[in-house]
């Protein structure tokens, strides 16, 4: 558009110019020394309009030529670049495919003329990650990091992704505490962060976490509650506790939580340390409050200093319960303990008309070994074994592999 206005402005100037001199060309003289030049007006302009314009197009050339070399590396480094995108294009392709070699081998093959070689550094290392190749993922996310120093998040958090699914858990717990002391509201370092400690079973850290992850909104009310529920299980089942660990487990179960399955867990535990007249206090005051048939069930394995009044406590739960099989279970147990053989076995007996189970027949077994009916005792045994394998051992035990009669001076719980 430029170039046909300029042709026009011309064309009409050369017009104008041609009706003036139709009317008077003019005349035109040089001298100088010896030398004289005569010549017509409008031929002079028009030698001089001419020897403009060549003069013109010469310099343009001569800057054009000078340009040249300038233009032909950038040229060149255009070329470069658009390898160097298609490169990156087929590499990222492959990754999404899974073709890990053929990505690793495109996303560095142009890397040194990315616009942006972060991004093939990182989609490398992710390709050897998927083949085995540590010291090359290694070597990646080092240049990565150099390539582009600012961006020590985005490597970072692909470092501990790769290491998180290698299972180097040490080191990717290393780079996301690193990370999350950079960034230490960011909610995918967080996220991570819980992934990782489920992993490892470090539910002490994960309770630690969970303020935080409620507060960036990393998980779902819902969600957080569930894990906070698992994390307090997972503490309170932990294996070789003494009591003050366990104590220190059941503090960080909020108030609202000391129920149901974490308050069933909490005393397991007690029992398992010894410390039945704490159990025992805290199964019959929730009792109370709330009817919970496993805990029943605990409360007859609990061996309080005091059966007597243990008895007395759970008999009063007789009273709309009494055909409850845990409650009549329990109070056969704690019969045993007390002594009091008829009202054992009653009970017992009772538990086993409403509900035949395995624990129940062993209970009973052991009591009528005490009471000397070995017979009876045995076949209570072959019962149980009956009701506990569904009828798999019922033939050896016809055929006389009976168990072990039980020493009669063992108490039972």
């Amino acid at each position: 558009m430029k170039f046909l206005l300029i042709a026009l402005l011309v064309l009409g100037g050369v017009v104008g110019l041609a009706l003036v001199v139709q009317e008077d060309p003019g005349y035109a003289l040089f001298s100088w020394g010896e030398w004289t030049v005569e010549s017509s007006l409008s031929l002079l302009l028009v030698a001089t309009i001419l020897a403009f314009i060549a003069l013109y197009f010469l310099i343009r050339l001569l800057v054009g030529s000078w340009h040249v070399p300038g233009r032909m590396a950038h040229w060149r480094q255009q070329q470069r670049a658009r390898k160097a995108r298609r490169s990156t294009q087929d590499g990222l392709l492959a990754l999404a495919e899974g073709n890990w070699k053929r990505a690793e081998q495109f996303l560095i093959r142009n890397v040194a003329d990315s616009e942006i070689p972060l991004i093939n550094y990182l989609g490398a290392a992710r390709a050897a990650q998927k083949q085995g190749a540590d010291e090359r993922r290694d070597n990646y996310l080092s240049q990565a990091h150099q390539s582009m120093p600012e961006a020590e998040l985005a490597v970072g958090l692909t470092q501990a992704e790769v290491q998180l699914s290698h299972g180097q858990t040490e080191h990717a717990l290393a780079t996301l505490m690193h990370l999350r002391s950079i960034a230490p509201r960011h909610g995918y370092v967080l996220n991570l962060l819980r992934r990782l400690y489920q992993q490892l079973g470090s539910w002490k850290d994960l309770l630690e976490l969970l303020p935080e992850l409620r507060r960036q909104k990393v998980l779902e009310p819902e969600a957080a509650e569930m894990l906070e529920r698992r994390a307090l299980a997972e503490l309170l089942r932990r294996p070789g506790q003494n009591a003050p660990s366990l104590r220190e487990s059941w503090e960080r179960v909020p108030r609202g939580q000391r129920n149901g399955e974490l308050l069933q867990l909490y005393v397991e535990g007690l029992l398992r340390v010894g410390e039945h007249q704490e159990a025992e206090k805290l199964l019959r005051d929730s009792i109370r409050q709330s009817w919970n048939p496993e805990l029943v069930r605990l409360y007859g394995l609990v061996q309080s200093d005091d059966p007597g009044r243990q008895l007395t406590s759970a008999e009063s739960w007789l009273a709309g319960h009494d055909r409850h099989p845990d409650l009549l279970l329990s109070l056969g147990r704690i019969a045993v303990r007390a002594d009091l053989w008829g009202k054992a076995r009653a009970y017992l007996e009772a538990s086993l008309g409403v509900e035949p189970r395995a624990e129940t027949y062993c209970e009973l077994g052991h009591l009528l070994a005490r009471l000397g009916d070995e017979q009876k005792s045995g076949e209570c045994f072959q019962k149980g074994l009956e009701q506990a394998t569904g009828g798999i051992c019922a033939t050896s035990i016809k055929r006389g592999n009976l168990p072990a009669t039980p020493n009669p001076t063992q108490t039972t719980g």
